[in-house]
């Protein structure tokens, strides 16, 4: 996954290198940029399934190749090969909306909350229609990642506590009452 991070994020910096002449008809570049961002997009999805509870629309999906959850050295590389807002600007909505999500959700599990909110306010001024469902998954994302669920249920020790009191034992006679 390091390798493939390391590769992407090399495409990234070519096709800023590109971006940034001057006199570039960028519409031109059009299908390539949607063909290399669906696949950063796709990378990006399959490195956040390896956390639990995340949000959006990496729920569900696998990628065959992976060999396990990404470390922090595959999600640091694949937030700084995230797209551009130049590069943005080119793509059609949905891919982009698509695109801003993972943004958001691979800084976030890189810890890079500053990046994942400066992402998530270019895309609610893009897209204010999915504002809502942004900031839910970006919190969701957040709050996993500083609360990470236990293996036991602190709902579970309530139980332990009343356990006795269903047990049964010898009654308690006035004798007895008036010896102790």
């Amino acid at each position: 996954l390091a390798q493939r991070a390391q590769t992407i994020l090399t495409m990234k910096e070519s096709v800023d290198t590109l971006l940034a002449q001057t006199g570039l008809d960028i519409r031109l570049l059009r299908v390539p940029l949607r063909m290399l961002t669906t696949a950063l997009v796709g990378e990006a999805e399959s490195a956040l399934d390896g956390d639990a509870a995340g949000g959006g629309a990496n729920r569900g999906r696998r990628n065959p190749r992976q060999q396990g959850p990404a470390g922090p050295q595959e999600k640091n590389l694949l937030l700084r090969a995230m797209p551009s807002e130049n590069w943005m600007s080119v793509l059609e909505p949905s891919l982009a909306s698509r695109a801003y999500r993972a943004a958001v959700e691979i800084a976030t599990s890189a810890d890079e909350v500053d990046v994942a909110i400066d992402s998530l306010s270019h895309a609610v001024t893009r897209f204010p229609d999915q504002a809502v469902e942004l900031a839910g998954d970006f919190l969701r994302r957040w709050e996993t990642r500083l609360g990470p669920q236990n293996e036991v249920d602190p709902n579970q020790m309530m139980f332990i506590g009343f356990a006795r009191d269903g047990m049964t034992s010898a009654p308690l006679t006035r004798g007895r009452q008036r010896r102790n």
